[in-house]
């Protein structure tokens, strides 16, 4: 598999190899030779969210950047150190209210990967807490949200029995808490499209992680392993550090280790996003597997053909990623993550079917009357984003 590349994120790629080594050290000092736009590389760091990666690269290869954009780089990645921090005990905090409501509730990514992947939450940069609970749950952790001082941002304006039918259609809704400036992902399902990881839910197996005197809860390490893949694969690898969390996960495992995941993973429903996972991360960080799994992962096309896409998506300069008006292959690559009828039959009905408007309009209107009244909203949604998309590029292009 090849794949074009410029030189500020072929840096940044070299950055997040984890865990530190002379190997990474040697990686960092000749990619950074290639580096003449040191502008264009914070503006990579920024996009891909992982300045305390590459702060750290850089600092164990011994890489003098321009003071100006060192100084930024150091304070970004000190000020996201600190956010990580802040939104582990955060995580702790909604762990025990909801535990305390009864209300089962699992971490996923953010604090528990950090921990897992380096040892350090500090070292993950994160933007939110995304929280895991049943779909029968969904209303009362909502609930519980906003008695602990969250406003609802997507979707905003919901009765409580239209959020109670956005639970049915959708897979999670937003927080923010405009105290503290944190937001708060709250799922129920860990994808919108049923089809994937059937089974995998709160009450999959779990494990605890010591912090700050608690714990933080997520998946056992196999169930992780799947549901990453899932996530990362379905938004089409856009961030950089979803991808490097992950091969630092793996890091530590034996290639068999790594090979008996992989199979764990098909097994539960995950699809073709495991192997799309694994192919990415030999070919951005030389992770290990066993030989014949490296062959069967390139002998497939369609394997391929989704991690090319993914890095077509991954090398969109612009922030952030181009999910609206993306590189054709990556709006196609989802209807290809699960071999089988089932999963493209619900893909394209979720496709069709917006859960906001299903909230607003799915009771007292049906069949075709739905419709005439959500294709209208839909266009009109889907201009607003193709403007705020054209929009950020025109102000990165002409300043």
């Amino acid at each position: 598999m090849t794949r074009e590349s410029y030189a500020e994120l072929d840096l940044a790629i070299a950055c997040c190899r984890w865990p530190r080594s002379p190997a990474r050290d040697s990686a960092i000092r000749d990619a950074a030779a290639r580096v003449s736009d040191w502008e264009q590389f914070e503006r990579v760091v920024a996009r891909h969210r992982i300045a305390p990666l590459v702060r750290d690269g850089l600092s164990c290869a011994t890489i003098l950047l321009p003071p100006a954009i060192d100084e930024r780089l150091s304070r970004r990645a000190a000020d996201r150190a600190i956010d990580s921090l802040v939104m582990a005990r955060e995580s702790v905090r909604l762990q025990r209210a909801m535990r305390a409501a009864g209300i089962p509730a699992l971490i996923l990514k953010g604090a528990a990967v950090g921990y897992l992947a380096y040892g350090d939450v500090g070292m993950k940069e994160s933007w939110d807490i995304d929280l895991l609970t049943s779909p029968e749950n969904a209303a009362p952790a909502h609930a519980l949200l906003q008695a602990l001082g969250y406003r609802v941002v997507e979707p905003a304006g919901l009765a409580s029995s239209q959020f109670e039918r956005f639970t049915r259609y959708a897979m999670e809704a937003v927080y923010r808490d405009p105290a503290t400036g944190l937001s708060v992902e709250l799922h129920w399902r860990v994808a919108r499209n049923r089809t994937l990881l059937p089974g995998t839910d709160v009450h999959s197996p779990a494990q605890s992680l010591p912090f700050a005197g608690d714990e933080l809860l997520t998946f056992d390490d196999d169930t992780l392993f799947a549901y990453l893949c899932v996530h990362g694969t379905r938004h089409g690898w856009a961030r950089l550090k979803w991808l490097a969390d992950f091969a630092a996960l793996i890091a530590p495992c034996s290639p068999a280790e790594t090979e008996r995941r992989y199979r764990a993973a098909v097994a539960a429903g995950a699809g073709r996003a495991p192997a799309v996972t694994l192919l990415l991360c030999r070919h951005l960080f030389d992770s290990a597997m066993p030989a014949d799994l490296a062959r069967e992962l390139e002998g497939d096309r369609l394997t391929r053909f989704l991690a090319l896409a993914a890095l077509a998506l991954m090398r969109d300069r612009q922030e952030p990623p181009a999910f609206i008006l993306p590189p054709w292959q990556w709006f196609f690559s989802r209807f290809l993550l699960v071999p089988g009828t089932a999963y493209l039959r619900t893909e394209i009905h979720d496709l069709w079917n917006r859960p906001i408007d299903r909230a607003r309009f799915g009771a007292p209107l049906a069949g075709s009357l739905f419709h005439l009244v959500r294709l209208p909203l839909s266009f009109a949604r889907l201009m607003g984003r193709v403007g705020s998309r054209l929009t950020v590029r025109a102000k990165a292009s002409f300043g």
